[in-house]
């Protein structure tokens, strides 16, 4: 798509213990009720079986790289044919409304969601065909992110630089399309009373990147994957600097985030420069924001209706992998060293998005609309 020029604005695992055994006993315990579902109170998958994966999104992006990690895992340990199957459209919503409404709800596909499935949900966006209950979270993946900038730059030394109050000049970013996670650095720009060129319609964070790369933006942004694989060896090589993070979420509240202790939060930014914490509806909707895309910004879930022995087993599964130090290296190297939840932590995170104030939805909406042009409520928005 074409980009859009919006006016500048003023691994370790979470551990939740359920003994094979339990699983076993719990299974056991809901045969009756789930008898019509799986045709008895037999196990749910066998040796060989084919396990679809579907990924709303092409392949090499975050939530393709998790699944594509968790795969050959859960394969060997389950014994099964698991195949990750790529379908892109609609900034996830293609994939997602044709896993919900067109497979089977009997176990053998499963649905890995991202920040830029779950938000469309949230704003109530025209063309989504499915609600958080219409899914069960096996495993949440919280994920992070760092804003940036090049160390040539010499309109931004240090995370204050950004605010309205300390910057020199206008400075420009150039970004993904006015929706989904994208939003996060949209509504800090609000919250700093910042004068940003922004340059959105980038397809991805990859080519926005680039643009960083090539000088075109003055700062740039990437979630916690991308970030250690493409960010931060520049930063180690003293071509790049890191600003702030996004923060992490702990009971309602915005903290900083604990895989990058050195960084502070936006409300911390904020604070510092104004010297007061910042209030109102864009510190409300960035909350919001954040609950959706950061403590739980990928998931792998099955159909609400599957049975509950296939929801068991896979449940089982992941708990057992919790404790596979292969995997735990590989998802910290790839993923950084966020809490995986599981269990009652996952469905928790999960819960807590279709919660948020209605309020404050609708400040955004009508913010987004009047800032860059874009009803997020239309059918098509790009997340």
């Amino acid at each position: 798509m074409g980009h859009q020029t919006g006016g500048s604005t003023k691994n370790k695992v979470r551990q939740i213990w359920l003994p094979l055994t339990a699983v076993a006993l719990a299974a056991a315990a809901c045969g009756n009720d789930a008898q019509g579902a799986d045709g008895g109170d037999g196990e749910c998958y066998s040796p060989g079986d084919r396990i679809e994966l579907i990924v709303p999104f092409g392949e090499g992006g975050g939530t393709d790289t998790t699944a594509r990690l968790a795969a050959p895992f859960l394969a060997d340990l389950m014994d099964l044919d698991i195949q990750v199957v790529n379908i892109p459209g609609g900034g996830s919503i293609l994939g997602a409304n044709r896993y919900v409404n067109q497979t089977e709800p009997d176990g053998q596909s499963w649905l890995m969601t991202s920040a830029s499935t779950q938000v469309p949900v949230i704003v109530n966006q025209e063309g989504v065909e499915f609600a958080f209950d219409d899914l069960t979270p096996i495993a949440g993946f919280p994920l992070g992110g760092v804003i940036y900038a090049r160390s040539d730059n010499d309109i931004i030394g240090e995370a204050a630089d950004l605010t309205g109050e300390r910057q020199s000049e206008q400075y420009t970013y150039a970004g993904q399309p006015a929706a989904g996670g994208e939003l996060r650095i949209l509504l800090i720009f609000e919250m700093f009373e910042a004068d940003v060129n922004t340059v959105l319609g980038y397809d991805g964070r990859g080519p926005a990147r680039v643009a960083w790369e090539q000088g075109e933006s003055d700062l740039g942004y990437d979630t916690a994957p991308a970030y250690i694989a493409s960010v931060e060896p520049l930063v180690e090589d003293g071509d790049a600097q890191a600003l702030m993070s996004f923060g992490s979420v702990e009971g309602g509240e915005l903290v900083r985030d604990p895989q990058f202790p050195d960084l502070p939060s936006p409300l911390e930014v904020y604070e510092e420069v104004y010297g007061e914490p910042p209030s109102g509806e864009v510190v409300d909707a960035y909350v919001t924001m954040a609950v959706a895309t950061i403590s739980l910004n990928k998931a792998l879930t099955m159909h609400a209706d599957a049975p509950q022995n296939c929801k068991d087993e896979l449940a089982a599964a992941w708990q057992e992998l919790s404790q596979d130090e292969e995997f735990l290296a590989a998802a910290e190297a790839e993923l950084g060293g966020y809490d995986i939840l599981l269990g009652e932590d996952a469905q928790t995170a999960w819960d807590d998005m279709g919660e948020v104030e209605s309020s404050s939805i609708d400040w955004l909406l009508q913010w987004v609309e009047d800032t860059y042009d874009v009803r997020l409520d239309e059918e098509g928005a790009e997340g």
